[in-house]
């Protein structure tokens, strides 16, 4: 018996191929992939104007809700409120005639906030001249508040006199003015107050939950632009 001719034995095998098993799943081309037509994004800051210099509160595509106000106005948070009244650039601070003590220099150069804090909760509040509360931005850099207690209770003193009270927990419904220095290199003293340059408070809870406005939040932060143009 001759073997068949190797067309013969071509058509067979497309013939077997297309008759194959009823029990064999026969292959489905997928659907083309097709591109959405709606944006994913859901940057609140973007949308509603405050990213292009408006105010207002937004939530960020990273989920963090954002109060922001501009120099003047009054940033109200969970447990208090904040509004600055002055800004002192300065690489010293003297002791008020009635003090003793020796002039306070920085290390590069004071940036000190006078700010009116009210308490909007129902027990007492400490501010804590500022620390974990306030971080100052200044371009990229973030930057945390002195522990130096001396140069911010001599400005309190200064300033105000013998109405200033430092180091004091404020009572609901109460005001108090408070003094946030900051002591950080000169360059970035003198653009503390240019476009780009904020003032970041964060919530009380933020701070309770061991958090810092200097290094980041998860939550909520309030943010005060410094720039007055």
């Amino acid at each position: 018996m001759k073997p068949a001719p190797p067309a013969i034995l071509v058509a067979l095998a497309l013939t077997l191929t297309a008759c194959g098993s009823e029990d064999s799943p026969r292959a489905t081309a997928e659907p083309a992939p097709t591109r959405s037509t709606t944006s994913t994004s859901t940057d609140e800051c973007v949308s509603k104007g405050i990213t292009a210099g408006g105010t207002g509160e937004c939530t960020g595509p990273d989920g963090v809700t954002s109060i922001v106000r501009n120099r003047g106005q009054t940033l109200s948070l969970d447990a208090y409120s904040l509004r600055i009244q002055k800004i002192y650039v300065t690489r010293s601070v003297s002791p008020p005639s009635s003090f003793g003590g020796n002039v306070e220099r920085a290390q590069g150069t004071f940036v000190i906030f006078q700010v009116r804090v009210r308490n909007r909760s129902k027990q007492p509040f400490d501010f804590n001249r500022g620390l974990s509360y306030t971080g100052l931005v200044v371009g990229n850099d973030s930057y945390s508040p002195t522990a130096n207690t001396a140069a911010g209770v001599y400005k309190a003193f200064s300033v105000l006199g013998e109405r200033a009270k430092t180091d004091i927990r404020i009572q609901p419904g109460a005001s108090n003015t408070e003094f946030i220095v900051f002591d950080i290199p000169r360059a970035a003293a003198k653009a503390a107050q240019e476009p780009g340059s904020a003032l970041n408070v964060i919530p009380k809870s933020e701070v309770d939950s061991g958090n810092d406005a200097s290094v980041g939040v998860t939550s909520a932060v309030g943010t005060i632009r410094l720039s007055q143009g």
